[in-house]
């Protein structure tokens, strides 16, 4: 397994909650887009990142190439599917192996031939789709969850990985050898919140690194990578909190207390939607 970060506020003045991740949204979304459109639709969400756009599930032609040769010529999806889940880890195909605190694209994490759990999921959409399969992002927190402590941070990760829609039902990218085959296992994520927890992952791995060496959190750096996940995903909960903790530790109460009450607000909405 591979945890996705997200903070929350536990008594901001005594020190830090990182809770599970939670994926919300008000009324219907978009759920898949391809590459070049969810490219434009960043931008235009967040103008001044201009060609430092990153789309998660982007992969290159060589890349889409190593694929079809180890996926080989197999007619049926779930063929396909198997043989891509088997590529990931196998060190005859990618060989990838899973480091937590490594958020990146696919393009970069097959380059590395390592990553977090969003990105080994991002290989599997980016691929996936490729070969011509259905594969999307899901969330499995609400069933696989992890705490740690560093120093004064409680750290509550959740996790995510892909799934592979085919002819004979699901296929799923293994998590921690459960398996995620069963629909209510998970809950689908639509490629923009996949992109606001690139992002936001990336504000916490700042704090880990900080906290391995023994170094100040550059808290206004961690601040700016919480700010942009809510660019992606304004209705992305927990990214507002993560922004709140960044907001209180520099010393800046008036935006904290914004940045809470909007996770808050969005929060609620989202309980109460899940009632109905």
């Amino acid at each position: 397994m591979v945890p996705l970060w997200t903070l929350t506020p536990a008594r901001p003045p005594l020190g830090l909650l990182l809770a599970a991740l939670a994926v919300g949204c008000a009324g219907p979304r978009k759920l898949l887009y391809e590459p070049d459109e969810l490219r434009a639709e960043l931008r235009r969400r967040v103008p001044e990142l201009g060609d430092r756009v990153e789309v998660p599930f982007d992969v290159t032609p060589a890349q889409i190439e190593r694929a079809r040769a180890l996926t080989g010529a197999i007619a049926t999806p779930s063929g396909r599917a198997k043989a891509l889940l088997e590529a990931i880890r196998d060190p005859e195909g990618f060989g990838l192996r899973y480091e937590p605190a490594r958020s990146s694209t696919a393009a970069q994490t097959l380059t590395d031939r390592a990553g977090n759990c969003l990105s080994l999921a991002s290989v599997v959409v980016g691929l996936g789709r490729a070969l011509g399969l259905q594969a999307y992002y899901v969330d499995v927190s609400d069933r696989i969850q992890d705490v740690l402590r560093h120093g004064d941070l409680t750290v509550r990760s959740g996790h995510v990985t892909a799934i592979i829609r085919t002819e004979t039902g699901f296929a799923a990218l293994d998590v921690g050898g459960r398996s995620l085959t069963t629909r209510g296992y998970w809950m689908a994520m639509d490629d923009l919140t996949a992109a606001a927890h690139l992002y936001n992952n990336r504000g916490y791995e700042l704090i880990r690194a900080a906290l391995e060496r023994g170094a100040p959190i550059p808290w206004a750096e961690v601040r700016e990578q919480f700010r942009l996940a809510t660019r992606v995903r304004p209705e992305f909960a927990p990214a507002w909190h993560n922004l709140g903790v960044a907001h209180h530790r520099l010393g800046e109460p008036e935006a904290a207390r914004a940045a809470f009450a909007r996770a808050a607000a969005l929060e609620g909405a989202a309980s109460e939607s899940g009632r109905r």
